[in-house]
């Protein structure tokens, strides 16, 4: 007698998803914020001098000061962005590590030096190729005056998409979710910022001007 056959089951359940990599060990963390610092503090050392005023006696105040200053600040917003998104995937009943995410977000700011380095070059004349790189600020000339959305989403180019999608890729690794829920949650995130910038500037040159502020 024939054994029966025997059905496959369409109707099970999902497969699980498959398992993510493992992070960086936490021995590689200092080496792996402090290259990425390393080359902020050389951009502002380079760029502070050009664009502050002429520096006065005190210690402080020095360039090479200011670009340890705005380089810890790099370290201390990279800190308050991984724990925003912290407190989103809390809400979401996941964990989210603050302090591998915190190296995760200063590794992704490597892609926004390679944007500035985009500028530099179009700053001899900006072609397609920089602004699809770099956003639209490649066609806004050294100092020039521009508009508010303009600085809010100037730097929307193909290097903010990447950097949004490998810090997407970091958080779907560090809490065990899925790539395009992370990069759905990250682009949110990175246009609600970018509305709410745009709005400040608005509301900051409006208060500004003559007959604006707020006694006018």
């Amino acid at each position: 007698m024939n054994e029966p056959l025997m059905l496959e089951d369409w109707d099970g359940e999902e497969p699980a998803p498959r398992e993510k990599v493992a992070f960086w060990p936490a021995w590689w963390w200092p080496v792996l914020v402090w290259l990425p610092l390393d080359g902020w503090h050389s951009r502002f050392a380079r760029d502070l001098p050009r664009r502050l005023p002429a520096p006065d006696a005190h210690a402080w105040s020095s360039p090479e000061v200011l670009a340890w200053v705005a380089t810890a600040a790099v370290l201390l917003a990279a800190l308050a962005e991984a724990g925003f998104y912290g407190m989103l995937w809390a809400a979401r009943g996941r964990r989210l590590p603050i302090a591998a995410a915190t190296v995760a977000v200063v590794q992704t700011g490597v892609l926004e030096l390679l944007a500035l380095q985009v500028l530099d070059a179009a700053r001899h004349g900006a072609g397609p190729w920089a602004a699809a790189l770099a956003g639209a600020r490649a066609f806004a000339p050294d100092g020039a005056a521009v508009g508010a959305i303009a600085i809010a989403f100037g730097g929307a180019g193909l290097l903010a998409l990447a950097r949004c999608a490998l810090w997407a890729e970091f958080q779907s690794a560090l809490t065990g979710s899925r790539f395009r829920e992370a990069f759905a949650l990250t682009c949110a995130v990175w246009f609600a910022s970018h509305l709410a910038q745009w709005w400040l500037i608005e509301l900051w040159v409006g208060s500004a001007l003559p007959g604006r502020g707020p006694s006018g």
